[in-house]
């Protein structure tokens, strides 16, 4: 899970698979998640540095954002094999 960059050199940070994420709520009784990010870029000065990040959904103003399937393929489950229905995220 990328997406947040590193505050040195900007590159993507990666979420370490441990099990330390944890999903609590802030003071104004916000959903937060807790999670360990390290920077991989070798040139870095935090380079595999751990470090804990709070990240929290923000308010959306205005309609909902879609995201297309094709976009989204990558990141789903993969169906399992013995289904009897298509999914909408099969390949067409």
């Amino acid at each position: 899970m990328a997406g947040l960059p590193c505050d040195v050199c900007q590159e993507d940070t990666i979420v370490l698979p441990t099990g330390t994420e944890s999903v609590g709520e802030d003071a104004d009784g916000q959903l937060i998640y807790r999670r360990y990010r390290v920077c991989i870029n070798p040139t870095c000065e935090r380079y595999r540095q751990r470090r804990e990040t709070l990240e929290a959904y923000l308010p959306q103003d205005g309609p909902p954002v879609l995201m297309d399937t094709a976009q989204l393929r990558q990141y789903l489950p993969s169906a399992p094999a013995n289904r009897s229905q298509p999914t909408l995220f099969d390949d067409s």
